[in-house]
């Protein structure tokens, strides 16, 4: 009747009193402590109760037990705390029972002894038993004091008080642990809707819908191994909306905080991008002709639109480096300012795997290789300016490791070498050269686990009408 009437009890807080109550009423013990073995092996109080002191902490009683954690292991040494009856039982399986604490030898009662001094009391006989699971792991300790016969004398705990109070304990420990593993249920899927969360905002942070710019085609791809990424990759309008901001990322590591990592940079490339804008004046005066007013020259112009590319990255590293640097997390990135009249791009690669430039018929015109460091690597990094030019026809694809880095279910990678031997005639479209990489990766990764987020970018100029 007793396993019955704790397997119905929904409350945590009301199971552990109850079961220290029974135990307590079968053995007619004046005090009675339940601890709960915690994930890093700490013995924690659950409740505690003296009854002739009135004592009555932890359970139902809505007040705190003052008591810290009992550690199983010696955090200095990781050796097994066997000082404590508490945690050898926990540790070992095996129960002990003391008619004696004061005369008993191997154990260090000095907390009791110190509270039997503060309220005047006197703890005599102990029986500690575990709270073994039914895979007979130990996932809690039930103490008992002060057996007390029938004229209220103190006792020894007796063998039938202590193959009774296993066999409840038994029972005891599958109906906690069940209660444990349906709070940990309900932890994991407030984490899961935590993480979908995370994962829509992330996903907010990629561009909903492309920029259209006559005589171009624009194209990504993004597959997050994990519900959150690192990688991400971004199209936007800068420079008073005459130029296109190209950028394609890759945050060390992997998952959440990758993600959150991911957000930081992007959020700032393009907040220091944007902020630019106070330079479209002068760029103004250049389309309006008023250049010659100001003795500008065509690599005036170039300088200045180099300066918005390279103070956004540049920014972008001095606050990480600044605020984030202990952190030890960076992300290298391509960034790239395309000026679609004349298909010039200039373009920082912060330790970036080279983006290349395909020439209708396949060929791969350059490879677009690093120019500085990794962004939140090294404060006061230097970043250079190059430039490429994408003539008519010509596709500018961009990715992460993520693409060449992909393993089969045998663990073979797909290489560098498997990306090139897809650019080949046709390459009519950015699309239809993203859709063949995916086509081929997802062969590629068959039914193994995708090791790395996948993120490509593609950027076609049209062919001269």
């Amino acid at each position: 009747p007793i396993g019955i009437a704790l397997s119905t009890e929904s409350n945590f807080d009301s199971l552990t009193e109850r079961i220290l109550m029974e135990v307590k009423t079968i053995c007619n013990a004046d005090a009675g402590t339940l601890y709960i073995r915690t994930h890093d092996d700490n013995l924690r109080f659950a409740i505690a109760i003296t009854e002739s002191l009135g004592v009555h902490a932890g359970g139902t009683s809505g007040r705190p037990i003052a008591f810290s954690p009992l550690p199983m292991y010696n955090r200095a040494t990781g050796q097994p705390n066997h000082h404590n009856v508490a945690t050898y039982v926990a540790l070992t399986g095996k129960s002990i029972n003391i008619p004696d604490i004061y005369a008993a030898e191997g154990f260090d009662f000095s907390s009791t002894k110190i509270f039997d001094k503060q309220n005047n009391y006197r703890s005599v006989s102990s029986l500690t038993v575990p709270l073994k699971d039914n895979k007979s792991d130990v996932i809690g300790v039930l103490q008992l004091l002060n057996a007390r016969n029938d004229d209220g004398v103190i006792t020894p705990f007796d063998e039938y008080n202590r193959l009774v109070v296993e066999s409840l304990s038994s029972q005891a420990a599958i109906v906690m642990n069940n209660h444990l593993l349906v709070q940990q249920q309900q932890k994991m899927a407030k984490i899961e809707n935590d993480i979908e969360i995370a994962r829509r905002i992330q996903n907010n942070f990629l561009p909903n819908t492309l920029p259209i710019v006559p005589g171009w085609e624009i194209g990504g791809r993004f597959q997050p191994a994990r519900e959150v990424a690192g990688d991400f990759y971004d199209y936007f309008m800068m420079m008073n909306e005459r130029r296109l901001g190209i950028i394609i990322a890759d945050v060390c590591d992997k998952g959440v905080g990758a993600a959150l990592f991911m957000s930081l940079t992007r959020s700032l490339l393009r907040a220091f991008a944007m902020m630019n804008h106070n330079v479209n004046w002068a760029e103004n005066l250049f389309e309006d002709g008023n250049a010659a007013t100001l003795g500008r020259t065509k690599s005036s112009r170039m300088a200045l639109r180099a300066n918005a590319l390279k103070t956004a990255v540049v920014d972008t590293n001095e606050y990480i480096t600044q605020h984030h640097l202990d952190l030890n997390m960076f992300a290298t990135l391509f960034f790239g300012m395309l000026e679609p009249s004349t298909g010039t791009l200039l373009y920082i690669n912060g330790g970036h795997c080279p983006p290349m430039i395909i020439s209708p018929t396949g060929e791969i015109k350059a490879r677009l290789e690093p120019s500085g460091p990794a962004v939140g690597m090294f404060p006061g990094a230097e970043f250079e300016i190059h430039d490429a030019q994408l003539d008519y026809g010509d596709i500018f694809l961009g990715f992460t490791d993520g693409v060449t880095d992909a393993r089969n279910p045998s663990g073979k990678l797909f290489h560098e070498a498997g990306l090139i031997s897809l650019i080949e005639p046709p390459l009519d479209s950015a699309k239809g050269l993203l859709d063949r990489i995916d086509n081929a990766l997802y062969n590629h990764i068959a039914d193994a686990i995708q090791f790395d987020d996948i993120t490509m970018v593609a950027v076609r100029r049209e062919p001269k009408a």
